[in-house]
């Protein structure tokens, strides 16, 4: 069996399969024609019975209990199964599917539970041990339209410490600093404009999710403190440029952080633009 010819006959197991992201594992996988077993608490199967049966594991447990999940499962894992992790951090999922037999992989889908186009969106894969199932996996994804980046745990945690952590613990900031102004996002709204409204729109998307979850990604990221220290070392520096009426230097500094963005910033401010208009 060949990655490119294993469509059907491949048997997908979910570890978790009540839970959000459980749940879509297995839509995803049925609708592509995949035979799926599951398992969660209150289900009749155990874990066990899921990974002795299926061919590819899928672990979607809350983040916290990840590791100690792989590592019960070790006793039923094959020299010729594929466990996966789909933690949003990869590291800790990693140092147990290690010492695992069979293939190892860390994927995490770089979107929640409630997308309801799957194209284009991005997941994550990093390989931990072998090759032929990661192989498949990207293939699967890839031919599902799905956006497939490939990368070490490593890479991948230092990464989501900037685009999870950082920015997350942003949102939480100027809330903060907003009701400490004596100007809470929801008074805020009276005096926002339609761009403000749309940030906080999506800030509020974010809030309204678990709290226990975001928790994880900050606090459970070890890369996330000299990130939020270097977060707040630039906050300083912008007030002290006000502080000292520089507005040679915050001019400065707006035109590095825009040249950040190089040549698609052009692109991604019409598409905001486009998606401001609609919100309006």
């Amino acid at each position: 069996m060949t990655a490119s010819n294993a469509t059907s006959a491949v048997r997908i197991g979910v570890v978790g399969g009540n839970g959000q992201m459980g749940q879509w594992l297995r839509r995803f996988w049925r609708d592509l024609g995949y035979e799926v077993m599951f398992s969660d608490c209150d289900t009749q199967e155990s874990n066990e019975d899921v990974v002795s049966w299926a061919d590819v594991t899928f672990v979607a447990v809350p983040l916290q209990v990840t590791p100690a999940v792989i590592r019960s499962l070790a006793p039923a894992m094959a020299d010729t199964k594929a466990l996966v992790s789909i933690a949003s951090l990869m590291g800790p999922s990693a140092s147990e599917l290690i010492e695992l037999r069979g293939e190892a992989i860390c994927a995490h889908p770089v979107f929640g539970p409630t997308v309801r186009r799957t194209a284009g969106l991005p997941v994550v894969v990093a390989g931990v041990r072998g090759d032929f199932w990661r192989g498949w996996l990207v293939a699967a994804l890839s031919e599902a339209g799905l956006e497939v980046r490939e990368t070490t745990p490593e890479e991948h945690d230092a990464s989501m410490a900037v685009v999870q952590a950082m920015l997350h613990s942003t949102y939480v900031a100027l809330c903060g600093a907003m009701t400490s102004a004596g100007l809470p996002p929801l008074e805020a709204l009276d005096w926002a404009s339609p761009t403000l409204r749309l940030q906080l729109g999506l800030i509020a998307r974010i809030l309204g999710q678990d709290p226990e979850l975001y928790a994880d990604l900050v606090v459970g990221n070890t890369h996330a403190p000299a990130l939020l220290d270097a977060l707040a070392n630039e906050l300083k520096h912008l007030a002290d440029l006000a502080r000292e009426g520089d507005r040679a230097g915050f001019a400065t500094a707006f035109r590095t952080a825009r040249d950040g963005f190089g040549d698609r910033g052009d692109d991604l401010a019409s598409r905001a633009e486009a998606a401001l208009e609609q919100f309006t």
